[in-house]
């Protein structure tokens, strides 16, 4: 079946009717969750002084987040093809750049309050979606610090200007395998292949996945998993990072800056697992995947046991105890579904959450008048968070439809006009 699917062309060959998916919307509410912790606990952005102790800032998903985020856009991106009779690039282009920049734009108005500390041709960078953490072999755009989670929004439209060239030529799996697997070895370990280009590749392998998985696999009502479950085990691999600690083990690992550098690749079996079944897709072999999963993590643990460092260190004890969670809770599928609803309502906002809580927290650590304390930590915390889902509700729920309503409608009276 394997040898089948990629000797397949990357064409769409299972038709689905694209409809609200509740339990997809909330995976993606669950992610931007995680980054919006993992920056308001992990970390003293929100007060110089105070932060989360114990293993409360481990409860997020961080990093791990961002390739949720690319294989979830990549799904998504191949349902809405089966939305349209004929695709027209244009027509996608338009819609793509309607649904991202409005919110974009929005957020650069921070910086009259933040302001930068890029020069002004390196912020108009930004502006154009260009910015990234890595050189374009010698132009650096370096990404606006105020607006920090915006350097993936650049890996986002990247992807989004080479779906058309997937969806019109149709390659073959093989051949894109292929080359993805050789740019992401030979740039990381070789550096024979600018670090960018690299990064790019790596991301898009979580990106083309997702756009495999709503193309090729078969839907079906009997798919089931703990969605609980899987929250923990992502947790737990976010902080476990057994990429990073095996590539090091192995002496493979790159010291450079990798934005995305080919130790995420672990993380992949998880992210199929996850998207394939909350997706409600018949993932080939599915057996296998949960196995490597849930079975992963135990190889770490038995490192850290020998050479007794289980429990020298938070993050391992937050890590193990979250993994224990995660198996606890397999069987687990009543409060799953009550999750569903306060989480899908987080998906339905969390692009702009996604770009928001940046800037909104550097605001509150800057202009609020107390600090130093556990006390106004949490007060900086709870107005944070306020103030982060207010607008974020309103730019996405109140704003975001009139302004794509309207342009929408203005480029249909245009090409009436035209024709």
């Amino acid at each position: 079946m394997t040898s089948s699917l990629l000797n397949k062309d990357f064409s769409p060959s299972v038709k689905v009717k694209p409809k609200y998916n509740q339990p997809l919307e909330a995976l993606r509410g669950f992610a931007a969750l995680g980054v919006f912790l993992v920056h308001g606990l992990g970390q003293n952005w929100l007060d110089f002084t105070v932060k989360a102790k114990g293993i409360i800032p481990y409860l997020s998903v961080g990093g791990l987040a961002v390739y949720i985020f690319f294989m979830l856009s990549g799904y998504v991106i191949g349902l809405g093809a089966f939305k349209e009779e004929h695709f027209i690039v244009r027509s996608f282009y338009t819609k793509r750049l309607i649904r991202l920049y409005p919110a974009y734009l929005f957020a650069f108005l921070f910086l009259l309050i933040l302001g930068t500390e890029n020069k002004v041709w390196e912020t108009i960078g930004n502006l154009f979606m260009l910015q990234n953490n890595l050189p374009y072999l010698t132009i650096k755009i370096p990404v606006e610090p105020h607006l920090l989670p915006i350097w993936s929004i650049n890996y986002e439209v990247f992807y989004y200007l080479l779906f058309p060239l997937i969806f019109i030529y149709k390659p073959r799996i093989i051949t894109i395998t292929i080359l993805l697997a050789a740019i992401a070895i030979m740039g990381y370990h070789f550096s024979l292949i600018p670090m960018f280009i690299t990064d790019y590749a790596i991301g898009y392998i979580f990106w083309l996945f997702g756009l495999g998985i709503c193309w090729f696999f078969e839907t079906s009502e009997k798919v089931s998993y703990s969605f609980l479950s899987y929250m923990f085990l992502l947790i737990s691999y976010n902080h476990f990072a057994f990429g990073a600690v095996f590539l090091k083990g192995l002496h493979l690992f790159n010291e450079n800056k990798h934005s995305l550098g080919l130790e995420t690749l672990w993380n992949l079996p998880l992210c199929i697992l996850v998207i394939s079944d909350v997706s409600g897709r018949l993932l080939p072999y599915r057996r296998i995947f949960v196995v490597i999963a849930y079975l992963m993590p135990i190889f770490l643990v038995i490192y850290l046991l020998i050479t007794k460092r289980l429990f020298e260190d938070t993050r391992w004890i937050a890590c193990n105890l979250f993994y224990t969670i995660s198996i606890i809770l397999f069987f687990e599928r009543k409060y799953s579904k009550i999750l569903f609803n306060s989480l899908s309502f987080i998906g339905g906002i969390s692009y702009a959450i996604y770009i928001f809580h940046w800037p909104l927290m550097l605001i509150v650590n800057k202009y609020y008048p107390y600090s130093g304390t556990m006390s106004a930590y949490l007060q900086k915390f709870a107005i944070w968070t306020v103030l982060t889902f207010c607008l974020a509700f309103f730019m996405e729920k109140v704003i975001q439809p009139r302004i794509r309503a309207f342009l929408l409608k203005s480029r249909t009276v245009n090409n009436q006009q035209l024709s």
